[in-house]
């Protein structure tokens, strides 16, 4: 027997599925893909580089933080969201 919350959160599944198949989502995934590339890119040419190591260090404490909620973002899926991975 299906139950309420069954129901509400199959619904809840199908909105997610929606949603991440939405263009306006791929288009902001396509975006948050070249917002990473770019920064990742950026570190391998030298660009975090600074002149002083505390500098430098936050620098790339910052731009690996970035880089890792983009990641992030990228691979979301509705376990995730739901809480019970």
């Amino acid at each position: 027997m299906t139950t309420l919350q069954d129901k509400m959160e199959q619904a809840d599944k199908e909105l997610f599925l929606s949603w991440k198949d939405h263009p306006v989502t791929e288009m902001l995934m396509e975006w948050a893909a070249r917002q990473r590339n770019n920064l990742m890119e950026q570190w391998a040419d030298g660009g975090l580089s600074a002149a002083f190591t505390t500098e430098m260090l936050v620098r790339n404490a910052g731009a690996t933080g970035y880089c890792n909620a983009m990641r992030d973002l990228l691979g979301i899926d509705y376990v995730e969201l739901e809480g019970k991975e």
